[in-house]
């Protein structure tokens, strides 16, 4: 009795000490108005910021009927910006309390300037161009040893999953460049999970025209959307990087480690994880090998169990990224990744049905086992055969095995009949993959006339093998039988 009064109380003051965290902080409404209609400004970029230490404490776009909210806001004094292409940045202060403070109305005025660039003041951190939208990461607070993805789940319009995939302004960013240049190919988490927050100046957000838009001067229509990461002056030139290290209990481990050689347009970089607590800070690029799966008769009601299904995952990662401009405008990138990812995944399940008199139970137990090998490598060589004639090469090379063992044992009982069995189940893929681009273009005295040879290549093949073994057993009254 006294164990339970004691559990109770400790309950109870978990959740006075919720509720009264929760009552600490308050919340911040408003809408967005045009001083010139007060029809309401749609998806305008809202900052709130400490009138304090100066720091933004929340940010987002305003709904379709210029309404915002923030919410878990601390109290204090807070200003209020509001920021929109072809309108004046418009400000509010405010004071939060323990309460929801409704800011009213914002109202938004006619910038009259040429739109090709808007500053939103020295006071909020953003600079809107026709193409772009550029944030001051310097101004986003971050915890200590941040790394990029930090201060990105900060940025007004900027989603960030929980695998790490990233969306801007409702589209999926498909591409993150360091000063121009790509960083480990296509793999956009490469960059947003390893490098420092503290080496970013300003990130960009942008919806970048295709190549050939960009070699013509002439807008096909075609876009994509980009990060382009700008590095602070200091770090444009010298070595900079982070690395941790934790132990844990039940020997959980992780460790990883950045390393950056930047000489204004040459870039090289390392990184290097190792954990076992289900961290990957990288994509997993093309060829992923086969988990497991199969059917059967025992494993869970017969459906295979899939390597994503939970488990333990040991990681083992590397890489390195090489990016150089020459003098002639020739632009070479070049990288190079490897990872194995061992998942273990145990589970033991005991299932009793009752229907009318009689009671069926049934026992499982699985243990399943994915070893998956990645390598990727990625090359790209961009240069002029003459004043008006380019050349790009960017062949790819990707290769996955994948090594997948399933053993599971199943125990059935209904009244005097017993069933007994067990499932292996053990598969082996090979996926290489090798693809090439090869373009070709010439530029003509006139504008927008060109010309251009696209030649895409590619081999792919994927082997598999598997294996999978049944073996049952029926009692019925003390009798044995295979089945």
């Amino acid at each position: 009795m006294k164990k339970n009064v004691q559990r109770a109380v400790f309950i109870v003051l978990i959740f006075c000490g919720y509720f009264a965290q929760a009552q600490n902080t308050g919340a911040i409404t408003g809408k967005v108005v045009s001083a010139k209609d007060k029809k309401p400004v749609d998806y305008a970029t809202i900052a709130v910021r400490s009138l304090k230490d100066s720091a933004v404490v929340a940010s987002g776009q305003s709904d379709p009927d210029g309404t915002f909210i923030f919410k878990a806001i601390a109290p204090g004094k807070y200003r209020i910006y509001a920021a929109f292409l072809g309108l004046k940045t418009a400000t509010k202060d405010i004071e939060v309390a323990k309460t929801t403070v409704n800011a009213g109305e914002i109202a938004m005025t006619d910038d009259g300037l040429d739109l090709k660039d808007v500053n939103v003041t020295a006071s909020i951190p953003v600079v809107v161009k026709t193409d772009t939208l550029e944030f001051d990461a310097k101004s986003i607070k971050v915890r200590e040893n941040a790394v990029v993805e930090d201060v990105l789940k900060k940025l007004p319009g900027v989603e960030v999953a929980k695998d790490g995939s990233i969306k801007a302004q409702g589209e999926t960013v498909t591409k993150v460049k360091v000063d121009g240049k790509e960083f480990f190919g296509s793999d956009p988490l490469l960059a947003t999970k390893n490098l420092p927050a503290d080496m970013v100046d300003k990130i960009q957000v942008i919806d970048e025209m295709s190549e050939q838009s960009q070699f013509s001067g002439v807008d096909d229509g075609t876009r994509s959307k980009i990060l382009n990461i700008t590095t602070k002056a200091g770090m444009k030139k010298g070595y900079f990087g982070n690395s941790s290290i934790g132990y844990g209990t039940n020997e959980r481990y992780d460790a990883n480690i950045n390393v950056n050689k930047f000489d204004n347009d040459q870039q090289f970089s390392v990184i290097g994880q190792f954990n076992n607590v289900n961290k990957q800070s990288f994509g997993q690029g093309n060829g992923v090998g086969n988990g497991f799966g199969g059917g059967g008769r025992g494993n869970f009601g017969g459906g295979g169990s899939g390597a994503g299904s939970g488990g333990i995952t040991n990681t083992n990662a590397g890489g390195l990224n090489f990016a150089d401009t020459y003098k002639d405008g020739t632009q070479i990138q070049g990288s190079y990744f490897f990872n194995r990812s061992d998942v273990s995944n145990q589970q033991t399940s005991f299932t009793q049905n009752l229907l009318g008199n009689s009671i069926t139970t049934v026992n499982n137990t699985a243990d399943n086992n994915t070893d998956r090998i990645n390598h990727r490598f990625n090359f790209m060589i961009d240069t002029k055969l003459d004043s008006s004639t380019t050349i790009k090469i960017q062949p790819n090379v990707s290769f996955t095995e994948s090594d997948a063992t399933n053993l599971s044992t199943y125990n059935r009982n209904l009244i005097a009949t017993s069933t007994t069995g067990d499932q292996r189940y053990i598969s082996n893929s090979t996926t290489p993959n090798i693809a090439n681009n090869l373009l070709i273009r010439k530029k003509f005295k006139r504008r927008g006339r060109t010309i251009s040879l696209n030649v895409n290549t590619s081999i792919n093949n994927n082997d598999a093998d598997t294996y999978n073994y049944i073996s049952e057993s029926n009692t019925v009254n003390n009798v044995t039988t295979p089945s």
